[in-house]
């Protein structure tokens, strides 16, 4: 899969990645989401927020190309907690889920009952 420069990636399920595609992260620290803010020359590459390498073989789709508009996670607004991968509210955004569209965003904030919520651009 060949990423650039501002792809957002969805990763694999932890447990179905090699220790190679894990690049030796341990589960509670490996992200689920992330974009790309770096790439290096031999393909492994960084996200924003964090300080690991990751190997490219570790991404399981590429959620927003750069070459296109906006994502969305949604922030329920009476702690301030983020829907996340699994389900749940996360409290980091770098662990909350990635929309591709406000509607999609939305539907599961109301399916989540959740009281009061935002739909924000995954990039702000």
């Amino acid at each position: 899969m060949k990423l650039k420069f501002g792809d957002i990636i969805e990763f694999k399920k932890y447990e179905d990645m090699t220790e190679a595609e894990t690049s030796f992260i341990i589960n509670g620290l490996f992200p689920r989401y992330g974009k790309v803010r770096e790439i290096r020359n031999d393909g492994y590459f960084y996200i924003e927020y964090c300080g690991y390498v990751f190997n490219p073989e570790s991404v399981a789709r590429i959620i927003k190309s750069a070459d296109i508009d906006c994502c969305f996670i949604v922030q329920e607004n009476f702690y301030g907690l983020y829907i996340g991968g699994s389900g749940d509210l996360v409290s980091d955004k770098d662990r909350a889920k990635i929309y591709e569209s406000s509607d999609k965003a939305s539907d599961e904030a109301l399916a989540m009952r959740l009281s009061s919520w935002d739909i924000i651009p995954y990039d702000d």
